[in-house]
Order: structure tokens, then C-alpha cells, then sequence
């Protein structure tokens, strides 16, 4: 009788320690207002990421020329909207001003149209510049603008 209270008792241990307890479940995850405003911010993010996106390929530049200009370089150019659809206000581009090798030594932007807005098929020029003598190339980006 000893051997068998001895067995179950050790069944009983076995079962506890087993895990055959009912479990609580998780508690579902609490988000702080931290953390809502921190995925606030990636999804803004990433609509700005689309949205220069889409208007870099609808945004063309082109006639990009180097000049020098008393005692500054001017990169200037145009920009073309080539969508069917979209009108697109505060352009920015960015000039990467090159020297003889290639080498990256300015940059600036400028407005390459404002508040007036560039409807499709429409151009506008823009002019960028610094002070700088031994500019030979310079790369135009589009880096911002706000599609209507």
C-alpha cells in the first residue's frame, strides 16, 4: 500500500511539474502613444518615399549646362512633367557640382517651380549656384515635390 501511495504521489509531482496546469494566456500587446507615433512617422515616411518616387519618373530634367558666372558656377536646366495626369507644385532640385575627376565638391538646390505649378506636358527652368571655380559636370536630382 506504502509502494502505492509512494507511486502515485510521485505521478502526481510528475504531472505538476509536467505542465499539465492550465496556462494563462499572453496578454495581448499594449501600444503607448510612443509607439503609435513612431509608426505615425514610418508610414509618413514612406508615403513621402512614394510620392518622390512616382514624381521622379514623371519629372524629367534635361538641357543641363555648366557656366561660369562672374564669380560663381551656374548649373542650368529644365524640367519637364511627362505624366497624364498630375500637376506637381514646389519642384526641388539638387546639383551635385563635379570637378575634372568626378568628385562631388558642392552641392545646392533650387526651386525649379513653385507655387504656379507644372501641369503635364509644361517645362520650367531652373538655375542653381555656388561658389566654386573648378566645377566641370553637374548631376541634377529631383529631391522634393508635392503632386496635386
Amino acid at each position: 500500500m506504502k509502494k502505492w501511495m509512494a507511486m502515485l504521489l510521485a505521478l502526481g509531482i510528475l504531472f505538476l511539474l509536467t505542465g499539465c496546469q492550465k496556462e494563462e494566456p499572453e496578454p495581448e500587446p499594449t501600444l503607448t502613444p510612443y509607439d503609435l507615433w513612431q509608426l505615425s512617422q514610418v508610414y509618413q515616411q514612406r508615403r513621402e518615399e512614394e510620392a518622390l518616387s512616382r514624381a521622379a519618373s514623371d519629372l524629367k530634367i534635361s538641357n543641363v549646362l555648366v557656366q561660369r558666372s562672374g564669380t560663381s558656377t551656374v548649373c542650368k536646366g529644365s524640367v519637364t512633367n511627362e505624366s497624364d495626369d498630375t500637376t506637381y507644385k514646389y519642384v526641388k532640385v539638387k546639383g551635385a557640382f563635379k570637378d575634372a575627376t568626378g568628385a562631388v565638391v558642392d552641392t545646392d538646390w533650387s526651386y525649379a517651380v513653385g507655387s504656379e505649378g507644372l501641369a503635364p506636358g509644361e517645362s520650367s527652368s531652373f538655375s542653381i549656384y555656388v561658389d566654386a571655380f573648378s566645377i566641370k559636370d553637374c548631376e541634377v536630382t529631383i529631391f522634393e515635390a508635392d503632386a496635386e
